[in-house]
């Protein structure tokens, strides 16, 4: 009997300590979905933003679209082929009101990213960048020499051209790679929407939930008098705290009396709130 009665109190236990275990997960889980959906849902006038500009970097969508990802990614990051699909998506169901910019970040420890980010450029002095893109995400073990000049056969390029080409990319890799130190990106993939700083992988209904903001923000600002060309500029634009002062004082002045501020300050009023924070 006791040595049944020990028995039937060790389940017991280990029973109850697995339960406390196992609220103790859901408990997390449930709170970092919270917390998820609380950042998801913050004001877009208020989040920090940082000026990213697009350049030369190859660019999927129009340049006045409404929301631009500008993405820093490696073609040897397996977390950054996620964004393969997301990207496909986001256009099929958005079109004409997103832009997708890709940068270069080749990792040091992935010793074929440098040479492949080189290639993709090659290809898009082709005019064919986005689909050699997909390939090599989609062939990420299959980055030698012989089989980037393979993937750009496959695709139709002309193979001498190709190679040729590959030596005039150096200079817009190392370009990218200095413009995400200067904003402090370490590690791929990382986005940026419409400034806002994503770390990360990020899944498609998160994404999506920032786009829809942007998209409300963007035509928010447009109503104010933004045109659809100087909407991501005026977007990401950075502005001093100073500057973002007048600018409160400015809306003030034109609540109370209706007659033009006196500020040095240009732009539509829902601009100038967007960099008061």
């Amino acid at each position: 009997m006791t040595d049944s009665n020990d028995s039937s109190a060790g389940s017991s236990r280990a029973a109850a300590i697995l339960g406390m275990i196992v609220t103790f997960l859901g408990g997390y889980v449930l709170g970092s979905m919270s917390a998820g959906s609380k950042a998801a849902a913050k004001d877009p006038a208020k989040v920090s933003r940082k000026s990213v500009p697009v350049g030369v970097s190859p660019a999927q969508g129009p340049a006045d679209a409404l929301v631009t990802i500008v993405e820093f990614a490696d073609f040897q990051c397996g977390y950054c082929a996620r964004s393969l699909p997301l990207r496909r998506r986001l256009f099929e169901s958005y079109g004409g009101r997103v832009r997708w910019v890709f940068k270069h970040l080749p990792l040091s420890f992935h010793r074929r990213a440098r040479a492949a980010a080189v290639a993709s450029l090659a290809a898009g002095a082709q005019g064919r960048f986005w689909e050699y893109h997909d390939r090599l995400f989609l062939n990420q073990g299959k980055l030698s020499d012989e089989e980037l000049v393979g993937h750009a056969t496959t695709l139709g390029l002309d193979a001498d051209r190709f190679q040729r080409d590959q030596k005039l990319q150096e200079k817009l890799v190392d370009a990218d790679v200095a413009l995400a130190k200067e904003l402090k990106v370490e590690g791929t993939p990382n986005f940026f929407v419409n400034g806002r700083h994503i770390m990360g992988s990020i899944s498609h209904s998160r994404l999506e939930r920032m786009v829809r903001e942007e998209i409300a923000y963007a035509q928010k600002l447009m109503g104010d008098g933004v045109k659809p060309t100087e909407l991501y500029d005026e977007l990401t634009r950075t502005r001093s705290p100073d500057e973002g002062k007048k600018a409160k004082e400015g809306d003030k002045a034109k609540e109370g009396d209706r007659k033009p501020a006196s500020s040095s300050l240009t732009g539509p009023s829902g601009a100038l709130r967007l960099a008061a924070r």
